[in-house]
């Protein structure tokens, strides 16, 4: 599915029906117009970062203009909905995502959006601000090098 979805947002024809595949699809299909519908513009799909501050590096799924705001945006499945409590490393990650793109090309980064495509259920769709989860974010990378784990 996430293959589906670089595909797309690159202009690459995406793979017909097949019995492998068929459930990505369902799960790409669900997604695509929320896609068409909010992004406005490309800036980057599937492309590395990298934070000297955090000594972390990670690879981004989407970087764009959705609704004319600078977003993060980040693929998931799922086999079911999810809870908002249960994702909260999800918004720490694209946080994360947000910083490196702060720290390295000076690009600040409005919001964060988690989309995930459920198996045979609807999409969720997670709008947060990174700046809610930067202290959280510091604080994983900070005990991590000083040693401590949770």
């Amino acid at each position: 599915m996430h293959n589906m979805c670089e595909n797309y947002l690159l202009n690459k024809p995406i793979p017909e029906d097949d019995h492998p595949f068929a459930l990505n699809k369902e799960m790409f299909l669900s997604l695509k117009p929320i896609i068409d519908k909010n992004v406005d513009e490309v800036y980057g799909v599937e492309f590395p970062l990298y934070s000297h501050r955090l000594k972390t590096a990670g690879m981004c799924d989407f970087f764009c203009l959705w609704e004319g705001k600078k977003t993060i945006l980040d693929f998931k499945t799922s086999g079911r909905q999810k809870k908002e409590e249960w994702i909260q490393n999800y918004f720490t990650q694209e946080t994360v995502y947000a910083m490196c793109l702060w720290e390295t090309y000076g690009i600040k980064v409005d919001q964060i959006i988690t989309l995930i495509a459920v198996e045979h259920d609807r999409p969720q769709i997670f709008v947060k601000d990174p700046l809610d989860y930067v202290q959280r974010a510091v604080k994983i990378f900070k005990d991590y090098h000083s040693g401590v784990r949770a």
